[in-house]
C-alpha cells in the first residue's frame, strides 16, 4: 500500500466527522444526521439499508427538505467532469 493510501486509510479511521466546511453551510442537520449514521466507523451502529430508508429527512418528514439547498458550486463542478459510463 502506498504511504498516500496509508495517510487516507488512518485519516478515515482516525479523524473526526466535521460539517465544518462552507459546502455544508445550508445543509439541514437531518441531512447531516443522515450522512453521519452512514458514516460510523462501527459496522454494527450503521444502519442496515432497510433501517436507513426510514431515516426523516429520507422519508420527507423534514420541513427544511422540501425548502431545498442549491448544491454548492464546487459539488456541481465535480459532478460535470466525471465521465458517465454510458
Amino acid at each position: 500500500m502506498c504511504s498516500l493510501h496509508a495517510a487516507c486509510r488512518r485519516s478515515i479511521l482516525t479523524s473526526n466527522l466535521s460539517f465544518n466546511r462552507s459546502c455544508w453551510s445550508g445543509i439541514s442537520d437531518d441531512a447531516k444526521d443522515f450522512v453521519r449514521s452512514l458514516l460510523n466507523r462501527d459496522p454494527a451502529a450503521r444502519p442496515t439499508a432497510k433501517q436507513a430508508l426510514q431515516h426523516p429527512w429520507l422519508k420527507g418528514e423534514v420541513g427544511e427538505r422540501s425548502q431545498g439547498q442549491p448544491l454548492h458550486r464546487s459539488v456541481v463542478q465535480r459532478i460535470q467532469v466525471v465521465p458517465h459510463p454510458f
